[in-house]
């Protein structure tokens, strides 16, 4: 499990990579993970 501070980081760094490639072909899959790693960070907040 990761702490709330490493998911925050890993969001910012996902959403980094996803401004600066737009075009790449793994987009969708760095989106996903972004969107996983936005909702853990949700449920951790909310149960904190």
């Amino acid at each position: 499990m990761r702490t709330p501070t490493q998911l925050k980081n890993r969001i910012e760094e996902l959403s980094w990579w996803l401004q600066n490639n737009p075009n790449h072909p793994n987009r969708v899959l760095i989106e996903k993970d972004k969107r996983e790693a936005e909702r853990e960070l949700a449920e951790k907040e909310k149960a904190a």
